[in-house]
């Protein structure tokens, strides 16, 4: 190894100070600060929350027009106080009628200028700002105006929709649904009135053509609690009485599919529920398909629709599979995009800067152009162009009012998150569009804080000094081997967020315990929403030790020691008279290895999943409802080994129903299953225990784990 001379002149920026009965520590450097300010507390949920709305974009402007407008009024109030405490002057007559009467005395203001124009703006943003906190009209409670059957069943649930969305009214419903929804349906309340709504006006919009030849889509944009899954069920059924048998349904997900069944079967449509393509290359014979497989519902991801297969020597792409299955463009079924915000990242005319799945959910929608599209998603715009892929709305186009979509971008965005409301009404009203979610108004939550430990707070104070340390040798590391350092940066903050992130989830394990004990000491059973397994960290600690661990893994030290094995340059150019020879920097060398040993030695929680787990007992008392494939588990007292969760291959969502039979609770389905939306996505609910646990009493009744698929 060879270094500069000049590296035994310059001080390591870490040093090991001592080890003592908390563990070793950092000697600390005063004059930098910590990149991470420790909380004194922190807090956790126990219980389902609603997801928070998103402020507009206009309330950065209004907090400040809000301050100004205080700002002034304060001016006026002093300017009041020392008129009225001045001595009487000759001549000080009144200037203007404005007076306030205070402790029973006439105090007469001096006429002030009249405000600028943009003084006046603010003032006026201001007053709408606070118009908008305080009011209650931000939703509306949602009514059907237009009754599909008059025995429906109202939704069991309270429905509300933006407020601006309930001043506009659907167009009158057309479309007969009794020669295909029987009766018997309707009436067990197996698709509410709502439920029914949906269906006919998506039904009623597959029958207009738009101006280029495309059939019309529709978009559903309800929320959870409405049931997406129910209308597209329905809509799937009264195509197939009218005797269109084939149809696509894509969603993220192939847990997914099993839901997707339930719901077709529960209204009666006990269509053939094809999973994906693979069943249909299982299924392929040598004269072709057999007849069972040439129709039904292919059940099929987007991870699926751009992928490929090998048959014959030759590739070919899933999507042109599924176009064949569907026999081309004379296609008229129903295309199913569930979760289609999936593909909101398109381009048009630039497809190569677009995601993979957006330009094949473009793609599949020109090739089949008589297909009956149904967008489905509840987060589906949250920008306005994310619309792009969204083409069979008629929003822009041949023979519509913009003639693409980037003319029809340009002048939604530059008149603001005004035009995007009025351009929600028209879909509305043009019957194109509904948007609805469940009302939050009896809906309960507790927000509590986790008091830190003494403990807690030395560890996260070593954590952050730890991260300064790190801050300040990477950048004289990057001098000394002149490495380009904009990616090293990009890393290093990255890196920094997501350990910063599971410590702080780790930190509330203790508590979390305590209170799930308490909760099943009184009969109920717990749900768990977490937001991260932290497979990816722990695969990554399993490849590098080949599998051998020998306890839990700390998510938060694998974060840290992989950023530095991977982004701390060692290695310099020594410029030559030929061609730079790479060489190693002393200094740069011994300051990777300090750091990677004192981090080796830091006191750091672990993971908060499989801490969990064993805190409450262990596999066989909680229910983990994840996608990860593998989990450390404490076989005794004194082992800990790594475990496949299953072992016979069943697939994931097998794995998670039996194991949620673990616990018999009154289980709801999680909501917007198909990806989460908030941190409580996927939280169900606590219910009361029943008399069918049997054995499970007191602390040893399972929990149940719920995280992000």
């Amino acid at each position: 190894m060879e270094g500069d001379p000049a590296a035994a002149a310059q001080p390591l920026p870490v040093t090991l100070s001592g080890h003592t009965a908390a563990g070793p520590s950092l000697s600390h450097h005063p004059s930098t600060p910590a990149p991470s300010c420790r909380p004194s507390t922190s807090k956790a949920t126990t219980t389902t929350s609603p997801p928070q709305t998103s402020p507009s974009s206009l309330h950065a402007q209004q907090i400040h027009a809000l301050n100004q407008l205080l700002q002034a009024q304060q001016q006026v109030a002093a300017r009041a106080a020392r008129i009225q405490n001045a001595p009487a002057r000759a001549g000080n007559t009144p200037l203007g009628p404005l007076a306030v009467a205070k402790a029973g005395k006439r105090v007469v203001l001096e006429r002030v200028e009249k405000p600028s124009e943009e003084q006046e703006e603010i003032n006026k943003m201001a007053k709408e700002g606070v118009h908008q906190a305080t009011s209650k009209q931000v939703f509306s409670a949602y009514t059907n105006k237009n009754p599909v059957f008059a025995n429906a069943i109202s939704h069991p649930a309270s429905i509300v929709e933006a407020a601006s969305l309930a001043d506009v009214a659907l167009p009158p419903g057309s479309y007969s649904l009794r020669e295909s929804i029987p009766g018997s349906v309707v009436a067990s309340g197996k698709l509410s009135d709502l439920q029914l709504e949906g269906i006919l006006y998506a039904c009623q919009r597959h029958l207009t053509l738009l101006p280029n030849g495309n059939r019309a889509g529709f978009f559903i944009g309800d929320g959870a609690g409405v049931g997406k899954g129910r209308q597209i069920a329905g809509i799937i059924l009264d195509n197939y009485a009218r005797g269109r048998v084939k149809h696509i349904w894509f969603s993220v997900s192939h847990d997914l599919k099993m839901d997707a069944q339930r719901d077709l079967s529960d209204i009666g449509c006990h269509i053939k529920v094809i999973d994906g393509c693979q069943q249909l290359d299982k299924e392929t014979k040598v004269l072709g398909l057999p007849a069972g497989f040439k129709e039904g519902v292919v059940f099929s991801t987007y991870a699926t629709l751009v992928s490929t297969v090998q048959r014959g020597g030759q590739t070919r792409s899933r999507l042109q599979q599924l176009v064949d299955w569907c026999g081309g463009p004379g296609f008229q079924g129903c295309l199913i995009f569930d979760e289609c915000h999936k593909a909101k990242n398109f381009i048009p005319g630039k497809e190569n800067r677009s995601t993979k799945v957006a330009v094949a959910v473009t793609t599949v929608q020109r090739m089949l152009p008589k297909a009956r599209v149904v967008y489905c998603s509840a987060t589906g715009v949250s920008d306005v162009r994310n619309l792009a892929y969204m083409e069979r709305l008629g929003l822009w186009g041949e023979g519509m009012a913009f003639k693409s979509f980037d003319s029809f971008l340009e002048s939604i965005t530059r008149r603001g998150l005004g035009a995007a409301e009025m351009l929600a009404m028209e879909m509305k009203s043009a019957g194109v569009y509904v948007s609805r979610g469940l009302s939050f108004q009896q809906a309960e939550f507790t927000t509590l804080e986790v008091t830190l430990t003494d403990e807690q707070m030395q560890i996260y104070d070593t954590a952050a000094h730890v991260w300064s340390e790190l801050h300040k040798s990477l950048s004289i590391a990057l001098s000394r081997v002149a490495a380009p350092n904009q990616r090293v940066w990009s890393s290093f903050w990255a890196g920094h967020q997501r350990f910063f992130k599971q410590l702080c989830m780790s930190m509330k394990v203790p508590f979390i315990v305590a209170e799930v004990r308490k909760a099943l000491e009184n009969g109920f059973c717990v749900v768990i929403g977490l937001q991260t397994t932290g497979e990816s960290s722990l695969e990554n600690e399993l490849l590098r030790s080949e599998g051998e661990l020998d306890g839990f893994v700390s998510l938060t030290r694998e974060i840290l020691q992989r950023f530095i094995r991977e982004h701390f340059p060692t290695t310099r150019q020594l410029q030559t008279q030929a061609t730079p020879l790479p060489i190693q920097d002393l200094w740069c060398v011994t300051a990777k290895d300090m750091l990677l040993d004192f981090v080796s030695k830091m006191e750091l929680p672990s993971s908060p999943l499989d801490d969990l787990i064993d805190q409450l007992g262990g596999a066989e008392c909680v229910s983990e409802m994840t996608g990860r494939r593998g989990r450390m588990v404490r076989v005794r007292s004194d082992r800990v080994q790594y475990e496949l969760r299953d072992t016979g291959g069943n697939a994931l969502e097998s794995l998670n129903n039996r194991e949620a039979s673990l616990c018999t609770l009154t289980w709801v389905r999680p909501i917007s299953a198909g990806g989460c939306t908030s941190p409580w996505s996927c939280l169900g609910v606590l219910t009361r225990r029943s008399s069918s646990w049997g054995d499970h009493t007191g602390p040893t009744s399972p929990a149940l784990l719920c995280t992000s698929w």
